[in-house]
């Protein structure tokens, strides 16, 4: 716990060297997966040995590797199958196990996920069995509404335990979304709704907050994430990293060389934003901000971005011929 509430100021140090995005972002997720591992020993040793096999599941931006040092803890467990009459008791373990890892994660400067996605909260702290129940819940009622709720579950990594459980959940996810197209094409129209946020002009759009006009640097790094979760589903990559997912495609030629060198731009420029937007907008690095004041950059840094930010609509376009027959953005 010491040792990960110094971590900010470790990024900072290296941010100041130079250091690139995916080299803090790399940081920050091994130092995150060995904190799990060491909670996760740490309560082992405080509730006993497990009843059965369990693995723990980062998801999201944990699992991805894709986190700040302020960003929040999603996880869930799971446990093989057991009889029923058993079911309850050893959930009540892995729950108690979970308590001890979250809680301590949230010591170390990673809170608690505001909707409660953690493996402490009993819906997330399911048998195998239930996992795919779940999951063909989501996946063959999918609507468009439902997909926002699921797309954390979509990204999934076990920093400890036992990974024929994660990988049987796994495939039985890629079997479910190859057997419905339909979900594909909800999943692509939920990502179709985003927009740009430059005007006809090509100048962007602002949000004013406190006097201030300021543009939010996480909200438009979701198209990205979105687009290499989708055709990661599509091709049955099971790697979570956008950068991984979009490299995997391009070794596939689903993307050619220059839109996968664009699509890596964008996605390092805007995390160099954002890294730098934080530890220059918190000297102590205690909250987290994602609300970049345009002001603070100068006009080439204002026109990179712009022009970033119309890279996204061409990629969308692929999207949609792919997924969509084409329809208009």
């Amino acid at each position: 716990i010491h040792t990960l509430n110094k971590l900010p100021l470790l990024i900072r140090e290296m941010a100041g060297y130079g250091a690139k995005p995916d080299a803090l972002r790399g940081t920050i997720g091994r130092m995150f997966d060995a904190a799990i591992r060491k909670f996760i020993q740490l309560s082992i040793k405080a509730t006993g040995k497990p009843p059965v096999s369990f693995a723990f599941l980062s998801l999201g931006s944990n699992a991805r590797h894709e986190m700040t040092m302020f960003s929040d803890q999603d996880n869930a467990l799971i446990f093989e199958d057991v009889p029923d009459t058993e079911l309850e008791r050893i959930r009540r373990y892995f729950l108690k196990l979970a308590d001890g890892v979250c809680s301590k994660l949230d010591k170390a400067g990673y809170p608690f996920c505001p909707g409660g996605i953690m493996a402490v909260n009993p819906k997330y702290c399911l048998t195998l069995s239930e996992w795919k129940h779940q999951f063909s819940d989501w996946i063959l009622n999918a609507t468009p509404e439902s997909i926002l709720e699921v797309n954390i579950f979509l990204d999934i990594y076990c920093p400890y335990g036992d990974k024929k459980l994660t990988n049987a959940l796994q495939q039985h996810i890629l079997k479910l979304t190859a057997q419905n197209p339909q979900f594909f094409i909800h999943f692509a129209r939920n990502l179709m709704n985003y927009k740009a946020p430059l005007n006809l002009l090509g100048q962007i759009k602002t949000e004013t907050r406190d006097g201030i006009k300021s543009f939010n640097i996480k909200e438009n790094l979701k198209p990205l994430e979105i687009m290499a979760r989708i055709y990661a589903l599509k091709y049955k990559i099971t790697k979570p990293g956008t950068i991984s997912r979009l490299r995997k495609l391009s070794e596939i030629r689903e993307i050619n060389p220059t839109t996968f060198s664009e699509m890596i731009f964008v996605f390092d420029y805007l995390w160099r934003l954002r890294f730098s937007n934080q530890i220059l907008s918190h000297v102590d690095l205690k909250t987290v901000n994602d609300e970049l004041d345009l002001n603070s950059i100068n006009d080439i840094e204002r026109l990179n971005l712009r022009n970033v930010l119309s890279k996204i609509t061409e990629f969308q376009t692929k999207l949609s011929y792919d997924f969509l027959g084409g329809e208009r953005l």
